[in-house]
C-alpha cells in the first residue's frame, strides 16, 4: 500500500525564545553592535569538601526533622549582616527559591507589571539577560566599559538614568559576573545615592560573591547604614537583595536562592505570582547546617574554602597568561 508523504512545516520559536537562545551560556553569536562574547557558567565544578559531603549526608538520612532544624531564617540573616552589612527591618520580607535565577524571575514579573525597565551593566551575567529577554522585559544596557571591569560608577549612571522610564537597575556584587571586578562600599554608596536620586528601583545581586581571592584592600559592604542615609531625602528608596549559597557553600549539588525585599508594595506584587518552587525541607537543613558551621568558623569548613580560593587564584593567573 502506498503512503503519500506530506511535508510539514515545523512550528517556530517565538520572537522572545529566539532572542533568548541567541544569547545562551557559553555563545558566540555576535551582533553587529557590540564586542562582547559572553561566556557565563553559573556553576562552580570544584571538589567538593568532605563537610559538605556530611551535610548533604546527613540530612538524607534524617527523618521527622523539626520546622526549627530547617528554618534557614536566622542564619541567612546573620549571613548578609555579616557579608553585606545588610540589616532586615520590620518591612523586610525573606523569600526562598530553588535558585537565584528562579527568584530573579519572579523579579521580572514585578517589574513588566510596573511597566518598568530592567537595565543591566554591558559585560554583566548573560543568562540573567536571556531571561529577562524571553519574558518580553522592556529591556536596556548601561554602556560600562572593559577598562573599569564593565563596574558601573555614579558617573555612568547619572548620563545614563535621565533617558530610562521607571528604571530597575541590575547590579552583581560584590563580585561582578562574569568579569570578576569587586565593588568596595564607597562605590555603592555612589551608585546607590544615583538610583535614589532618580528614583530607580535596584536588584543587588550577590549570588556569585563568596570566593573572592583579593580582597586585601577591599572595603567591607554596610548596606543599612547607605539605606539609612539614602532614604532621608528619598524615602521610597527601594533595594532587593537577591543571593544564593552555592559560591560561598561550595555547592556539592546543593543549589538555594534567597530574596529579600524592604517595600511592602512590591512584597505584595510578588506573592500575586504563583508558581514559585520552593527548597525541600532536607535542602534546608543541609543549608542550615553549612551556614551554622561557616558562623561557628569551623576549621574544617574555613580550610576548605582557602584551599578552592587558591585554586580559583592559580586558574586566574594561569587563564591570564
Amino acid at each position: 500500500r502506498e503512503h503519500k508523504n506530506e511535508s510539514t512545516a515545523m512550528i517556530g520559536f517565538t520572537k522572545s525564545a529566539i532572542t533568548a537562545f541567541n544569547d545562551a551560556e557559553l555563545s558566540v553569536n555576535r551582533t553587529k553592535d557590540t564586542q562582547l562574547i559572553h561566556m557565563d557558567v553559573d556553576h562552580s565544578s570544584l571538589p567538593i569538601p568532605l563537610a559538605i559531603k556530611g551535610a548533604i549526608f546527613e540530612s538524607f538520612a534524617r527523618q521527622n526533622m523539626t520546622e526549627q532544624e530547617t528554618d534557614v531564617g536566622e542564619e541567612i540573616q546573620l549571613f548578609i549582616n555579616e557579608n553585606y552589612g545588610f540589616v532586615m527591618h520590620n518591612a523586610s520580607e525573606l523569600v526562598y527559591g530553588d535558585c537565584p535565577l528562579a527568584l530573579f524571575n519572579k523579579l521580572i514579573l514585578c517589574c513588566n507589571e510596573e511597566g518598568g525597565t530592567l537595565c543591566f551593566p554591558a559585560g554583566c551575567n548573560g543568562n540573567y539577560m536571556s531571561a529577562a529577554k524571553f519574558m518580553k522585559t522592556n529591556f536596556a544596557t548601561i554602556p560600562t566599559t572593559k577598562d573599569n571591569g564593565f563596574k558601573l560608577s555614579d558617573r555612568i549612571l547619572t548620563n545614563f538614568l535621565g533617558t530610562v522610564n521607571k528604571p530597575w537597575i541590575y547590579i552583581s556584587g560584590p563580585t561582578v559576573s562574569p568579569t570578576g571586578s569587586i565593588y568596595g562600599n564607597e562605590e555603592m554608596k555612589g551608585i546607590l545615592s544615583v538610583c535614589a536620586r532618580f528614583g530607580a528601583r535596584v536588584v543587588i545581586d550577590t549570588s556569585f560573591s563568596g570566593l573572592e581571592f583579593n580582597t586585601g584592600d577591599m572595603d567591607k559592604w554596610n548596606l543599612d547604614d547607605i539605606f539609612m542615609e539614602m532614604k532621608k531625602p528619598n524615602p521610597h528608596f527601594s533595594v532587593c537583595l537577591l543571593g544564593g549559597l552555592s559560591s560561598g557553600m561550595l555547592r556539592g549539588g546543593l543549589d538555594f536562592g534567597f530574596l529579600v525585599i524592604n517595600d511592602p508594595l512590591l512584597i505584595e506584587v510578588l506573592h500575586s505570582f504563583p508558581g514559585l518552587s520552593k527548597p525541600h525541607s532536607t535542602m534546608r537543613y543541609a543549608i542550615k547546617k553549612l551556614l551554622s558551621m561557616r558562623c561557628r568558623q569551623e576549621t574544617s569548613f574555613s580550610e576548605a574554602i582557602s584551599e578552592l580560593k587558591a585554586i580559583l587564584k592559580a586558574r586566574v593567573i594561569r587563564l591570564k597568561e
